[in-house]
């Protein structure tokens, strides 16, 4: 038994030469001493080495953005702070709301675009603008305007840096020019809502409420800061005036109730 071996224990087929000195070495050709190991063919190396390039590249890719993804959802500071870095939303010195008033989740570091209505593509606006000598539009949107007879109404809300535009979106028509000159403040609640009232004792004030309100009360202080050597003035308070006609004075109301905020509009 000892000289004979069953067919399953004979030594399976021996790889060839080249490759088996390839992977265990050789002596050299004195017989003096063992090699090292030849590398594997040149193919395989350069398949091997693809392989690598790829597995780095792979790991760069991911050091580069995935990381980040990985960091943003898993903390909410890293998450601020990217967002911050991408959106660089206005210091306290530009917004008027920091610490003044309750703010909702959805506008906080929201970024500015200013015009939503891409105007330069609109004739009419553009004409409107030329008409009136305006060309740089600092703010354009649609707007929630209140009627004198408590309607609301669907406006565009125009800003340049010299004056106010409401234009009714359905006829094309300019409902009214404000100059920012005439503003003497603007009103806000404390609470989280969209109202915001502009006050011109000149002629009489708009009540209106937008989603942007945040954005819409920095481009009016800082554009009035720019072209006038008074600064607008920013009020808060959950009960405020203005007038909706030059003869009808309104009271608005603001009280915080479960699941939001509740407006009451009165006359005075």
């Amino acid at each position: 038994m000892g000289r004979f071996r069953s067919e399953s224990m004979v030594d399976p087929e021996p790889e060839p030469l080249r490759r088996r000195w390839n992977r265990i070495g050789t002596w050299n050709r004195f017989g003096t001493g063992f090699l090292a190991p030849k590398p594997e063919p040149e193919l395989y190396m350069g398949q091997k080495k693809k392989k690598k390039k790829g597995a780095i590249a792979m790991a760069m890719d991911r050091s580069g953005t995935s990381q980040r993804r990985v960091q943003i959802q898993a903390s909410g500071k890293d998450r601020e702070e990217e967002t911050r870095a991408r959106f660089q939303p206005p210091t306290e010195d530009q917004e008027p709301f920091m610490g003044v008033k309750a703010r909702r989740i959805t506008s906080l570091h929201r970024d500015y675009n200013g015009d939503y209505l891409d105007v330069p593509s609109d004739p009419f606006l553009l004409k409107l603008l030329h008409k009136q000598g305006d060309r740089q539009v600092l703010f354009a949107d649609k707007v929630l305007k209140f009627t004198a007879s408590g309607k609301m109404k669907q406006r565009i809300l125009l800003i340049t840096d010299f004056a106010i535009y409401i234009v009714d979106p359905e006829t094309n028509a300019l409902k009214r020019r404000i100059a920012l000159a005439a503003v003497d403040k603007l009103c806000l609640s404390e609470l989280s809502d969209n109202f915001f009232a502009i006050i011109v004792p000149s002629e009489y004030g708009c009540l209106m409420a937008s989603t942007r309100k945040t954005e819409i009360v920095t481009v009016l202080v800082e554009a009035t800061k720019s072209t006038s050597d008074y600064e607008l003035q920013v009020v808060f308070s959950n009960r405020f005036e203005y007038n909706a006609t030059s003869e009808l004075v309104k009271e608005v109301e603001f009280e915080e109730v479960e699941g939001g905020v509740r407006t009451r509009i009165v006359k005075k």
